[in-house]
């Protein structure tokens, strides 16, 4: 990335990219050297006085331009950026200029396109969050039908777009939706879904937040769905549901009044139900995710985490599948592989997908001791005819835990006569492999994963 230097005062440096001194006004100064300089160094001097007096400041820089007044971090190290900017080229601009500066961990960067409407016009109830992919042929038609379906619900939810892929911000603006396009990302420039997850609950309008992958279909039985869930009032819950895959091949015309009829009657005759790890939205409370790991995110494991941490904290996990049709729209995985001949996928990743290193450090940040609990058998609570119902601690997955079960002491069986295969029945190695085995065959049992999944379901239940 290239880079300029810009005199904020009083030989007060900081990287910029070059564009700032020809964008805006911040930096159309000049320094005694003739190199770029912030437009008023006087008020930049009087900011950072004010602020270095403060322990832990917090400057919100609104109207921020390209960033002059965010770069104090740069010689304030306990401050922390908030810095608002209608342009979408200026507020990139302030984006390279933080990341030129090391500053991206004391920064947040927010589009305000429609700070000008009153509070009172958003809404107030859901609010959406998705990380779509550029908006370019079957992708861009894709999410248009899913992020279409979000906006004819009944109420109208909040929705939040993620990221700078191409007709992001063009579509935010042509469908009147919010955007945050500044988010971080992998060293791959994928987006991180503890960003998106945290930023989205700091910005979300709404006391539900549901995070949805640009995909799905949704129609009034999701929201009257939530709607009977919040009447049970509790302070924490998470909803999930299996989808229906089904081809979609054309955009959906949302002037058709009978366009949901359409949909649903076809997703149901032609579409498959996926199977019960398949999951692409979540319900929950605003704030109830306060820590997430730096998953990628479309790159597997981080859907599991959401449900598991839920299950492992004995949060209420409710399954909205017989009341909930989630449409999936079925898709290739080009988009990871880089290979146009990508299968599609409806339930398992391919193993061009699963090789991805993205998609592995994904797998390695989810906890092996709760790999085993994202399903939708493991939700607590079930949705039927608009009817909560309590399941039984093991209802859904009782033969599956004795599967487990199995697996675990014929894993073990196995385990020990691979041990008796390499004993030497010479009587000293034969003591000697005694008092060895005792220790790693207890050892190898206890890590066991099918040992762990059913000793971690059976803690976490009983």
């Amino acid at each position: 990335m290239k880079s300029i230097k810009g005199e904020l005062f009083q030989e007060r440096w900081v990287e910029i990219d070059p564009l700032s001194a020809e964008v805006g006004g911040s930096w159309q100064g000049r320094s005694a050297e003739g190199a770029s300089a912030s437009w008023e160094p006087l008020l930049v001097r009087f900011v950072y006085d004010r602020l270095r007096e403060k322990e832990n400041p917090v400057l919100l820089d609104v109207g921020a331009n390209t960033g002059t007044m965010s770069l104090l971090g740069a010689f304030l190290p306990n401050l922390f950026s908030y810095a608002f900017e209608p342009v979408l080229p200026t507020l990139e601009l302030i984006q390279r200029n933080i990341l030129l500066n090391g500053l991206v961990k004391r920064a947040n960067l927010s589009q305000v396109t429609r700070a000008s409407s009153p509070p009172s016009s958003r809404p107030a109830a859901i609010t959406f969050l998705t990380v779509p992919r550029g908006f370019e042929g079957d992708v861009g038609m894709r999410q248009h039908n899913a992020i279409g379906s979000w906006l004819a619900l009944t109420p109208r939810p909040e929705v939040i777009l993620f990221g700078d892929d191409p007709g992001v911000a063009e579509v935010a603006d042509e469908l009147g939706v919010e955007h945050i396009p500044w988010i971080e990302k992998t060293s791959l420039g994928t987006p991180l879904f503890s960003d998106v997850l945290l930023k989205g609950q700091e910005n979300a309008a709404g006391s539900v937040v549901v995070y949805v992958n640009t995909d799905i279909i949704l129609f009034d039985d999701f929201t009257r769905a939530i709607a009977k869930v919040q009447e049970k009032r509790w302070s924490r819950y998470l909803l999930i549901g299996q989808r229906q895959n089904w081809d979609l091949k054309h955009p959906i015309n949302f002037s058709d009044p009978q366009w949901r009829n359409k949909i649903k009657d076809k997703a149901k005759d032609e579409g498959v139900l996926a199977s019960t790890g398949a999951k692409d939205y979540f319900v929950f409370p605003k704030g109830m995710y306060e820590k997430v790991p730096p998953f990628a995110v479309g790159r597997a494991a981080f859907d599991n985490w959401m449900v598991a941490a839920a299950v492992m904290r004995g949060v209420p996990v409710a399954d909205l599948t017989d009341d909930v049709l989630a449409v999936h729209q079925n898709h290739d995985y080009q988009h990871i592989v880089g290979d146009s001949s990508a299968v599609t996928m409806t339930d398992r990743l391919p193993e061009a997908v699963e090789a991805h290193p993205e998609v592995k450090r994904n797998r390695a940040l989810y906890d092996a001791d709760a790999w085993f609990f994202h399903r939708t058998d493991f939700a607590t609570w079930q949705m039927q005819k608009g009817v909560l119902k309590r399941r039984f601690p093991l209802s859904g997955t009782l033969w599956e835990l004795f599967f487990y079960a199995f697996k675990a002491v014929g894993s073990f069986i196995k385990q020990l006569f691979k041990y008796r295969k390499i004993i030497n029945y010479n009587y000293w190695n034969l003591y000697l492999y005694r008092a060895a085995m005792v220790k790693e065959r207890y050892y190898t049992f206890t890590r066991n994963k099918y040992f762990q999944a059913v000793y971690y379901f059976l803690k976490k239940r009983f």
